[in-house]
């Protein structure tokens, strides 16, 4: 839609005002929950990433182990690796 058809759709600046207001504050809320979504992913990344570039194994054999002996949900999973970085100090 060009601009034209759209001011002609609006019966007055009023109108107008409102309706770009309400595309505003919809858009700035789908910016918001992509940006939490965004910093879910790079958490993520970033745990993973950890994990696969540990040089000494350790994580992963601890892991590993872990997990060979029990299904577990993925925040747990989560936790420990946070929990193993957070011990090395990254």
């Amino acid at each position: 839609m060009n601009y034209e058809s759209w001011r002609i759709s609006y019966q007055s600046s009023e109108q107008a005002a409102r309706a770009v207001f309400n595309e505003i504050a919809a858009l700035r809320a789908d910016l918001a929950a992509s940006q939490a979504e965004c910093e879910r992913l790079r958490a993520d990344a970033e745990r993973y990433r950890w994990l696969a570039s540990d040089i000494d194994g350790n994580a992963q054999d601890d892991l590993l182990i872990w997990l060979s002996g029990t299904v577990v949900p993925k925040e747990s999973i989560d936790a420990a690796i946070d929990a193993a970085r957070a011990g090395k100090g990254e």
